[in-house]
């Protein structure tokens, strides 16, 4: 059963990590953005697996799948406002490398049940510190072994993930994404993963994918 759907509202990121999927196979030509057509649509199709008991009854939004969010700040109030609409007890979490985080969209931040802020450098780091501290957005908790800071703006809760540990493969460093990987080595992945049949992602031309790896 479907536990959380992830939604993907643009095409671009701001970013152009080496391992992330779009730099080889989803890499956007253009610039594009979903309307509203797209999410009565998508809210429908939503509502039938709920009906259908394909989508479990406490699922969760996840707003992440291969773009920037804060690149399209109009288009995520409004998807924001409709999800909230039609789906008032279900939790909407965004994904964002935080580069984009300022002053002009901390309301936009307050829409969000949970922002997770990933990916970090220390200068990049120090800076969105300043930025909270400025604000007065209310630290709560420094999980120190998860390389995790978390803070409460209004209702809503902000993970900021910082890296600690990287290494190199074929060249290439990698690092373990906020200690979101416990263990970092080189070897090939062979088990069984878990994955499909919980998740479901959605990408801006409305096709659907079971992993975020797809």
């Amino acid at each position: 059963m479907i536990l959380f759907i992830d939604l993907q509202l643009g095409s671009l990121c701001n970013r152009d990590c080496w391992f992330c999927p779009q730099q080889s196979i989803f890499k956007p030509l253009k610039d594009e953005y979903v309307d509203n057509s797209f999410l009565i649509h998508t809210i429908k199709f939503i509502k039938d697996g709920l009906t259908n008991n394909k989508i479990h009854k406490n699922f969760y939004f996840c707003l992440n799948r291969y773009f920037e969010p804060l690149l399209y700040t109009d288009v995520l109030i409004t998807a924001i406002n409709m999800l909230k609409k039609e789906f008032p007890n279900t939790i909407i979490e965004m994904h964002t490398n935080g580069d984009l985080i300022s002053i002009e969209n901390l309301e936009v931040i307050k829409l969000l049940d949970v922002v997770h802020i990933n990916r970090y450098d220390d200068d990049l780091l120090q800076s969105k510190l300043y930025l909270f501290k400025h604000f007065k957005i209310r630290k709560i908790e420094h999980i120190k072994i998860k390389n995790t800071l978390k803070f409460k703006y209004f209702n809503t809760y902000i993970n900021l993930i910082y890296n600690k540990e990287s290494f190199f493969v074929n060249n290439k460093l990698m690092n373990n994404r906020g200690s979101s990987i416990k263990k970092l080595n080189s070897k090939i992945k062979n088990n069984i993963c878990t994955i499909p049949g919980k998740i479901l992602c959605i990408d801006i031309n409305g096709d659907i994918f079971p992993c975020c790896d797809l």
